[in-house]
């Protein structure tokens, strides 16, 4: 059916074309172009069948899955899904996001059965329709049943994570205990101490990818290379996994201890250019925050970062890089005076920091030349800036 509705726009298109071509060729050799017709007409019917075809194709029900034993049956009821004809699918994140299953959602409402759930995957849920696209929730797909609920417009819902099976049940045991970790020695052991247990390779490579920042990339790739199974050659996006921790290693070497600061040009809330050199190597030591409005997390640190910046005044100048941002102009500026931001903010409209900052919260501590003195999670940083600035 696809490929049918395919081929009717691709016939309308090149009738029109080329009626129009004829029309414009007559009528500058002064001819009367009735042949124009006998192509547009039947282009225009072409077309409109193409346009009832297309509306009751994306109206008909995706036929589902029967599950077995071995399928992941996900149901959901959700809010906050404001656009017409929502669609449920699932993507395989570990194989070039390929889609797994889909479904169709009713008030909020879906059932999708995806297959073969065995050989466990790192999924994403996206509801989506030709316009609108929000990522639901992401876990390891495994066999048996997962509900989810939640506003799909709330950060602090889409982020929770998913639990009720095995497999996502010690993902999520893991990620609070590294959230619960004090310092990045701290977080290393909760590593280790998982990797004792000999967990399922799709946990180590979960592990991996989203604790890149806490794990030592060296570290990570022995790990990787110890791995056996198949998940092993997974690719992820662009880059096969070992590159991606290559990768990871280049980026860790920018924001290393000692290394001057990496410059990024963006905008103020404003609208105004703005560079972070603006601010750093001005001889006050800087605190640079890279975050998002979109990262529930960084949304949670922000009282912490209002208490250190009024308690440092004049000693510390914090900045805020805005990373993968959203919200522009208005918008932006409400969601600031909100949340009490009242440092600067730099809008990074380009992407520069995707180079090197991969997640968020994300922030770096610079002496008043613009070297690095630490780069850490904000949370183990603001707690020890009494230390770090009584020793410059």
């Amino acid at each position: 059916m696809n490929a049918f509705v395919s081929i009717l726009a691709i016939a309308a298109a090149i009738l029109m074309i080329a009626g129009w071509w004829k029309m414009r060729t007559d009528q500058k050799k002064g001819k009367k172009s009735k042949g124009s017709y006998l192509l547009i007409a039947p282009a225009t019917v072409l077309m409109v069948l193409y346009i009832i075809l297309a509306i009751a194709h994306r109206n008909q029900p995706i036929v589902q899955e029967t599950p077995d034993e071995r399928s992941c049956i996900i149901t959901g009821d959700l809010t906050g899904i404001d656009f017409r004809n929502p669609v449920i699918e699932v993507l395989d994140y570990w194989h070039r996001d390929s889609v797994l299953a889909r479904a169709n959602v009713e008030n909020g409402k879906f059932t999708v059965v995806v297959k073969d759930a065995t050989a466990p995957t790192h999924v994403y849920l996206y509801c989506s329709n030709s316009e609108h696209n929000v990522q639901v929730r992401d876990f390891l797909l495994e066999p048996g049943e997962i509900h989810l609920t939640g506003d799909v417009n709330k950060d602090e819902d889409m982020g929770r994570p998913v639990s009720g099976l095995p497999l996502n049940d010690r993902w999520v045991k893991l990620k609070t205990n590294l959230s619960n970790a004090a310092d990045s020695a701290a977080k290393m052991n909760v590593f280790e101490t998982f990797l004792q247990d000999k967990p399922e390779e799709a946990l180590i490579l979960m592990a991996l990818e989203e604790h890149i920042n806490e794990i030592a990339p060296d570290r990570a790739m022995e790990v990787f290379d110890n791995i056996q199974g198949p998940l092993r050659n997974a690719e992820y996006a662009q880059l096969s996994f070992r590159e991606y921790i290559q990768e990871m290693i280049r980026r860790n070497s920018i924001l290393a201890k000692g290394a001057k600061f990496t410059d990024v040009a963006g905008q103020t809330p404003e609208g105004d250019l703005v560079h972070l050199s603006d601010f750093v190597g001005k001889g006050t030591p800087v605190l640079v925050d890279y975050w998002g409005s979109w990262c529930a997390p960084c949304i949670e640190g922000l009282p912490e970062l209002a208490a250190a910046a009024k308690k440092y005044a004049g000693r510390l100048k914090v900045v805020g890089v805005n990373v993968r941002e959203g919200l522009r102009g208005k918008k932006l500026q409400d969601f600031l005076q909100k949340h009490g931001v009242g440092w600067d903010i730099i809008v990074d409209v380009n992407g520069l920091t995707s180079d090197y900052v991969r997640a968020v919260p994300q922030a770096v501590l610079l002496d008043g030349d613009g070297h690095i003195i630490v780069h850490a999670h904000p949370q183990e940083i603001l707690p020890k800036l009494d230390e770090y600035l009584s020793s410059r």
